[in-house]
């Protein structure tokens, strides 16, 4: 700390000592004279440790026939502390006034971290408070406030430190590897998924011999014509058309014709007859084809 630094924070000091001792007498009413304003600043506790909750007060001692109390503003930046709330208090006593102005705060940052192997920290300053203010005659004024030196302690003792020789150490993570190259390994995996589809093409081609294979085939291309003619049958029945009606059962006794000659004559009646399809009669014809065919 330099020279110049060391007397302001006496002179600092000292001021604020007169103001506390001027401000916390036991009759309030005998608040001591001033000359326009006075200001002054302090922590508490003075040397906080880590995480500790710290007080910053603002003290403001004014003469109301030289200054208007309701224009006194303080703004004050605390960085890197956080301020949780903020109390004010005013007393009047004769021609004076006394303010104060208590914030809350509290740091659990990195900045407020103390040294790795002291209970004290380094050293750092707060920025200037400043006190605005109007004189009667409506001019303006400003005051600063100015804040000792913050040092954070460690929560930790010195018997701690040594009891406790705690070490952190960045050890860089080995490089990346594998057992198998992910290229091969995909490959291989697509070339088993090939031969197990290639597998079960054989296994199910060797079950069906070519001649199965036709009647299925045949089968599937009957059932397909065969679910059109019902298909038309029902739409058909849905209709007035009489004609449309008997094409579509013509179609449907042609269709049926071999495999259920039964259900073939009952369709190729019912479409030739005198009188229209009924739409009873078509429906039933279709429900009966369809269980035959299931």
């Amino acid at each position: 700390m330099s020279r110049a630094t060391r007397v302001g924070a006496v002179a600092f000091t000292t001021g604020l000592a007169l103001l506390a001792v001027a401000l916390l007498l036991p009759d309030r009413r005998a608040l001591p004279a001033v000359d326009r304003l006075l200001a002054a600043g302090g922590l508490s506790p003075a040397q906080p440790r880590f995480g500790d909750e710290v007080r910053a007060v603002v003290e403001v001692l004014l003469d109301r026939r030289a200054v208007d109390p309701g224009s006194v503003r303080v703004e004050a930046s605390f960085a890197p502390f956080h301020v949780g709330a903020t109390l004010r208090d005013r007393v009047d006593a004769g021609n004076r006034t006394r303010l104060r102005y208590e914030y809350v705060l509290d740091c659990l940052r990195n900045d407020c971290l103390p040294g790795p192997s002291s209970e004290g920290g380094a050293g750092f300053l707060l920025q200037p408070a400043s006190v605005s203010y109007a004189l009667v005659d409506g001019r303006p004024a400003t005051v600063a406030v100015g804040w000792p030196e913050v040092t954070i302690g460690s929560q930790l003792r010195q018997i701690d430190f040594a009891l406790l020789p705690w070490q952190a150490q960045i050890r860089p993570l080995p490089p990346l590897g594998y057992r198998l190259a992910p290229r091969l390994l995909a490959a291989a995996a697509a070339l088993v998924a090939l031969l197990a589809l290639a597998g079960g093409g054989f296994l199910l081609l060797a079950r069906l011999r070519p001649d199965a294979v036709r009647a299925m085939a045949a089968r599937i291309g009957r059932r397909t014509v065969l679910e059109r003619a019902l298909a038309a049958v029902r739409s058909s029945a849905a209709g007035e058309d009489a004609e449309e009606r008997r094409r579509a059962l013509d179609l449907l006794a042609r269709e049926l014709h071999g495999a259920e000659r039964g259900r073939s004559r009952d369709a190729r009646r019912l479409a030739w007859s005198r009188s229209r399809p009924e739409r009873l009669e078509m429906e039933r014809l279709a429900d009966a084809v369809e269980g035959l065919d299931r």
